[in-house]
């Protein structure tokens, strides 16, 4: 008999929990016989959202590629370039290129084996940036006086001569760019000999003209009557030279200076300067019975004292072509 009481006490036990539950839940005793009410459902419960994976770091090949590559896409446009108008627009896009590049690797993390050539290269980015603006201003001020002198200028730069060592060690270490040198042609200094004509006109005259270039450069000196050029002649710096042979008129005398003569442009690729005799010079043959006389000209191309020439400064579009 013990044991059947000790059974009912914890039956009772039990309904004594299974009220409290009830309670719990806001739920009121039903009335004795009656069914209790379905349990309300409860409204699921919203689970904060998985946090966005973090970003895969991209390769170091990869972000040298992208910082690279269009430097070495932006010169070979350049050096396409046949017109010194052309050049300058494409020359600002390769320094703008080459800043870019510049600023990009200094803010990237180089895996350990490409420290040095990394840094090396940002240097010589950066270096090249500056070259770039040089040979711009250059093409403006007359040191560079065709595309092919300016390009010529650019590849003989130390920014662009400093890339193509930190690459190759970059790709010996297993990083490549599509990088490759622009050819921009040699830097050259062509000349040609004292006396030779670059337009030679009818010289059945009398008249003649002494020419002593006394200046640093190399000069081009032309003789023109309606505009059109009729003798030009070339006389190196520290020679002189006699024209012979000019006709009877009134001509127009222009000079142009400078380094590396290109024969097929006929000019000057560097140094160049333009200008005009402010005077005229006229050219006569008088005969009598019995003598023939005629006007010779002597004419200096640096100043002298006494000098009574003056000449004018002229830019190249206003210059006739020698």
């Amino acid at each position: 008999m013990g044991s059947s009481t000790g059974v009912r006490a914890v039956a009772a036990a039990a309904a004594v929990l299974l009220l409290a539950a009830g309670c719990e839940s806001g739920g009121s005793r039903p009335p004795e016989g009656a069914s209790a009410p379905p349990a309300a459902a409860s409204a699921p419960s919203a689970s904060a959202p998985d946090p966005a994976p973090s970003p895969e770091p991209v390769p170091y090949g990869r972000t040298l590629a992208g910082l690279v590559d269009p430097v070495g896409r932006a010169l070979e446009r350049a050096a396409a370039a046949r017109s010194t108008g052309a050049l300058d627009g494409r020359l600002d896009d390769a320094r703008r290129a080459a800043s870019d590049a510049a600023r990009g690797l200094d803010a990237a993390v180089p895996p350990a084996d490409a420290v040095q050539p990394h840094r090396d290269l940002a240097a010589a980015l950066d270096r090249l940036a500056g070259d770039i603006d040089a040979v711009r201003s250059g093409m403006g001020a007359g040191r560079y006086c065709t595309a092919s002198a300016a390009l010529a200028g650019l590849g003989a730069s130390a920014g662009l001569r400093a890339l193509p060592g930190p690459l190759r060690r970059l790709a010996d270490a297993g990083y490549r760019t599509s990088y490759r040198p622009p050819r921009t042609g040699p830097v050259r200094d062509r000349r040609r000999a004292t006396g030779s004509y670059v337009r030679s006109g009818s010289r059945t005259g009398r008249g003649s003209l002494t020419i002593e270039n006394g200046g640093g450069r190399d000069a081009v000196v032309s003789l023109a009557r309606g505009g059109r050029t009729v003798h030009s002649v070339y006389v190196r710096r520290g020679s002189t030279f006699k024209v012979r042979g000019v006709r009877d008129g009134t001509y127009t005398v222009y000079f142009t200076s400078g380094r590396d003569w290109d024969g097929s442009a006929r000019r000057f690729t560097r140094d160049c300067g333009f200008s005009r005799f402010d005077d005229t010079m006229r050219f006569t043959t008088v005969t009598t019975a019995t003598q023939i006389r005629w006007t010779t000209w002597r004419l200096t191309l640096q100043p002298v004292a006494g000098g009574n020439a003056r000449t004018t400064g002229l830019d190249a579009r206003s210059f006739p072509a020698p």
